[in-house]
């Protein structure tokens, strides 16, 4: 259970495009109150330390009463740190709403730069060319371990060096894996249903 304000970031989907040198944010707010509201939101990129690296900018908003808008941010990266296996480089991209000049909200998601596709026979990352070397690991709720952070990703770390870098999974990856795989450079291929 959380509490959030009246004037909230639903959600922020995140999209680094190598190929464009770009990142684009999309963000969700949500109004519960009855009225219009008028408010800023602006987004900048963070280094795990808080340091500003690209201030994406700052846009004047309104939202109807009981309802939701989108807001969406793009800007030219030519230069960002990229997130390979070997370099699991992580940003912050951190949203604030003002209303009347006041934070109502500050929403943090992390993130890695990194864009992934497929052209011909090869997967590429980020302009590199991937060859998998897969493992198939099911976190269990029944295995305590599986639910903790560090052990995570000491499985990682230990299947990595072993030259494993693809872990499939055959049901719904939990939480806690999805940030030790970013955390240690693992790419996942989740099979659930």
């Amino acid at each position: 259970l959380r509490s959030r304000p009246t004037l909230s970031v639903d959600d922020v989907f995140i999209q680094p495009s190598y190929r464009n040198s770009s990142l684009k944010a999309d963000v969700t707010v949500s109004n519960v109150k009855n009225h219009i509201v008028d408010f800023t939101t602006t987004c900048r990129v963070a280094d795990r330390n808080g340091k500003t690296v690209l201030n994406l900018g700052t846009e004047n908003c309104r939202v109807k009463g009981n309802a939701e808008t989108r807001i969406s941010f793009r800007k030219k990266w030519p230069d960002p740190r990229l997130w390979m296996p070997d370099d699991p480089h992580l940003y912050y991209l951190e949203t604030t709403l003002r209303e009347k000049g006041q934070t109502v909200d500050v929403y943090r998601d992390r993130f890695g730069f990194r864009e992934s596709w497929i052209d011909g026979r090869d997967f590429y990352v980020n302009g590199k060319i991937m060859h998998f070397h897969r493992l198939t690991y099911n976190p269990g709720a029944e295995r305590p371990r599986d639910q903790n952070h560090e052990w995570m990703r000491s499985v990682f770390r230990l299947h990595k060096d072993l030259g494993f870098n693809l872990f499939r999974t055959f049901s719904k990856a939990p939480y806690i894996m999805l940030e030790a795989a970013d955390e240690e450079g693992a790419l996942l291929l989740v099979k659930s249903g």
